[in-house]
């Protein structure tokens, strides 16, 4: 070790490759600042860097300690992989005395835990999986060249996660693959990383980045059928102005006119102007995609409910159930029909009556389906907003004292800040909104929701949030440019502020 005295401008000079790859593997290829999860390679191309906790070159920021040699600047130790941004923000001289060596330090050890955790703790992977990765992760360290086959399995792998809402094992593999693509330049198998990358995108709410991403995808010209469908179901479910639908849907439907999932899409159209179809035998297979085959069971519930054919539609339900063992969604429908059901067929009073039965059974549902996947930010805003209704109904003089209502709203707006609002959201918010107050700072947050998107929130939408907001002096301003950007000039006359 040497033990010349350090001067500014001294340099350890780079980080060697072997070093790099390994810090990558040690975070799994995602920043390891919190609450940070930008992949660190995308595309092929590198979008985060090597940082140094205690800087590479002497002086060069707030962090120098004037004791670490310049050999040991550049070991494993001393450097934690950060996206572009983060690594300009804990670099920047002004800001270096805030994000000091021990908060690097901590970021590292944290991530580079959780990144473990997720191997050796993760319920959701089964012994196959841990090898797979155990194999993988040993590739990539070593930068082994690996078959174009094996990366594409991996790839599957990721797909398969990413439909399961595995988030983090699916950032996991899919930052493997990444690194993987460096050294096997190939376009084929890159495009469809990128696909799985956009898939991921979706999964975590960051819609304007997904349909961005399948757009690019779409016109580099690979894999285009498969984001082209992607990006059609995107906008059939958050339909905004710029969209290019259309022209992507004739794409699609040239190129692959017998697909099943043009068939499902238009089957939800017709669900949506609540007409009928012909409803097949409950056994049948619409597809060998056990994911897709799920979907139209799911649909044809749908259908048997606006039929009112229920015993058939319970009996799609198993079979959901049966076609997806691990999937949570079937229990969460089962929990909707009940209450449906509850709501259409019986008189107010049995209502009352029942719904703590049904409360109790929608409870249990919840259990089984909490046993199983993750379930995705929309699927847990249903549950709590069938909660809600149920609670409601067993004590409807008394709901405005139910300890349980305080806690089940809080819960809903905390996740509704999380999820981008599209027509699920609006709907939901239209019955939530309706049925309980919210305080001034939830209003704040379901009205940035609303405008951080490009979807227009319905009539009854923006009415009940000018009705909520009125018990509020302090949300006037607010709501006045609200009001003045979805044009509601009505209900600025009756505010006063016209």
């Amino acid at each position: 070790m040497s033990t010349d005295p350090l001067n500014d401008s001294m340099d350890s000079g780079p980080v060697s490759e072997r070093v790099k790859r390994q810090v990558f593997v040690n975070s799994v290829g995602i920043c390891a600042a919190p609450d940070c999860s930008r992949r660190i390679m995308q595309n092929q191309t590198t979008l985060g860097e090597c940082a140094h906790i205690i800087p590479r070159k002497v002086g060069s920021n707030q962090r120098e300690d004037r004791v670490t040699p310049l050999e040991d600047r550049n070991k494993e130790e001393n450097l934690l992989y950060l996206c572009e941004e983060h690594h300009k923000l804990v670099d920047n001289w002004n800001l270096s005395g805030t994000f000091t060596a021990e908060m690097l330090r901590e970021w590292k050890r944290r991530h580079e835990e959780w990144a473990a955790g997720i191997n050796k703790g993760s319920s959701f992977f089964p012994k196959e999986l841990k090898d797979l990765f155990a194999g993988l992760q040993a590739q990539a360290a070593n930068a082994a060249v690996v078959s174009g086959a094996f990366i594409d399995r991996i790839l599957d792998t990721c797909r398969e996660l990413a439909d399961r809402y595995l988030i983090n094992e699916t950032r996991f593999f899919l930052a493997q693959v990444d690194l993987l693509l460096q050294e096997e330049n190939n376009q084929v198998l890159s495009a469809k990383a990128d696909l799985v990358g956009a898939i991921l995108l979706i999964r975590t709410d960051k819609i304007p980045e997904a349909k961005r991403e399948l757009i690019r995808i779409i016109e580099m010209g690979t894999f285009v059928r498969e984001a082209a469908l992607e990006y059609i179901e995107l906008c059939e479910t958050i339909p905004e102005p710029d969209d290019r639908v259309q022209e992507f849907e004739e794409l699609a439907r040239s190129i692959y006119s017998d697909s099943p999932r043009l068939v499902l899409i238009d089957l939800i159209r017709i669900y949506e102007k609540h007409e009928s179809v012909d409803i097949p035998d409950v056994s049948y297979i619409w597809s060998s995609d056990h994911r897709i085959n799920a979907r139209f069971i799911r649909q044809y519930a749908l259908f048997c409910d606006l039929s009112q054919k229920l015993d058939l539609r319970d009996q799609f339900i198993d079979r959901w159930e049966k076609e997806l063992p691990s999937s949570p969604r079937p229990h969460l429908f089962r929990s909707h029909f009940r209450r449906l059901d509850l709501f259409r067929f019986e008189s107010p009073r049995s209502q009352s009556t029942n719904a703590a039965q049904v409360l109790e059974y929608s409870r249990e549902e919840l259990a089984k389906a909490s046993a199983k996947d993750p379930q995705s930010i929309r699927d847990q805003i249903s549950w709590l907003m069938n909660e809600i209704w149920l609670e409601l109904a067993a004590s409807p003089l008394t709901n405005n004292v139910n300890p349980n209502m305080e806690r089940l709203r809080d819960q809903f707006v905390a996740l509704v800040s999380k999820c981008y609002f599209d027509k699920f959201l609006n709907n939901i918010l239209c019955e939530f909104l309706a049925e309980m107050r919210v305080e001034s700072d939830q209003w704040t947050i379901i009205k940035r929701q609303i405008e951080s998107s490009k979807v227009t929130p319905s009539a009854g939408t923006v009415e009940l949030l000018f009705l909520q907001a009125l018990r509020f002096d302090a949300l006037y301003s607010d709501l006045g440019q609200l009001l003045a950007k979805y044009e509601r000039t009505d209900l600025v006359e009756i505010l006063g502020l016209s």
